[in-house]
């Protein structure tokens, strides 16, 4: 599996053109995953979580450091796309007390 080692590789990791602006990466990380999902990149990590609508809690936010692994960011995202739905249905459970 190739490395990623900066915004032109995680472009190409979904799918896009290696020039994409970080902007359209950004917007196709949120897009493409169900829990809307966002990404930053710095010269040495990738950075990667999620609001969570409708609660005080976001997801992990899960620091890759640079070289990293396709691999690592799908495996990232992938534990972000469990997280979100339960820490929704937790916040948003009709049978707890209200939260403040």
């Amino acid at each position: 599996m190739s490395e990623i080692m900066g915004r032109t590789d995680v472009a190409v990791h979904f799918g896009m053109e290696p020039d994409a602006p970080w902007h359209q990466i950004e917007k196709a990380v949120y897009e493409g995953t169900d829990c809307g999902a966002w990404i930053e990149c710095t010269d040495v990590e990738l950075r990667v979580g999620s609001i969570v609508e409708g609660s005080d809690v976001d997801c992990q936010t899960h620091i890759l450091m640079l070289p990293t692994t396709s691999k690592a960011l799908s495996e990232a995202l992938d534990a972000i796309e469990l997280e979100a739905p339960e820490i929704w249905n937790e916040w948003n459970d009709e049978t707890d007390e209200v939260r403040r």
